[in-house]
């Protein structure tokens, strides 16, 4: 039986480098835990200067990791955003459609002008009326 291989998502964030920079990491600092102080063993001193090696590779992956899905958060939230803003258009031009144009461009309380930008709502229909369907 053939498969076909699928390919990665572009979006895909490797973490291969920091698995073996972590495995080095872990070796080392075990060869470096099993030390004997009572004798001179530069392949254990060794071992920590790779450790410490491997702690800086790591934190170094993890800080480019860090900002690219930093980067995929930014343009995945600016898309969530858009389509809210799509959406909301769209409630906004269908309850303008069912309320016969526009809604009031005043507070219905004090009578005074709205803000540009906030919406009045169509007479006998205000915040906490119930509509047609029943629904708040």
């Amino acid at each position: 039986m053939h498969t076909v291989p699928i390919p990665p998502p572009p979006d895909l964030i490797d973490c291969a480098q920091l698995r073996e920079h972590v495995d080095t990491l872990a070796l080392a600092l075990a060869r470096w835990a099993y030390r004997d102080e009572s004798k001179a063993q530069p392949e254990v001193r060794q071992a920590a200067n790779v450790a410490v090696e491997s702690i800086d590779a790591a934190l170094w992956q993890l800080h480019r990791i860090r900002g690219r899905l930093v980067d995929q958060i930014r343009r995945s939230d600016d898309a969530a955003a858009a389509r809210v803003d799509q959406l909301l258009a769209e409630c906004r031009a269908a309850r303008a459609a069912r309320a016969g144009g526009e809604y009031p461009r005043e507070d219905p309380e004090t009578g005074a002008p709205l803000p540009a930008g906030v919406e009045g709502h169509p007479l006998g229909r205000g915040a906490g009326a119930e509509h047609e369907d029943g629904q708040r």
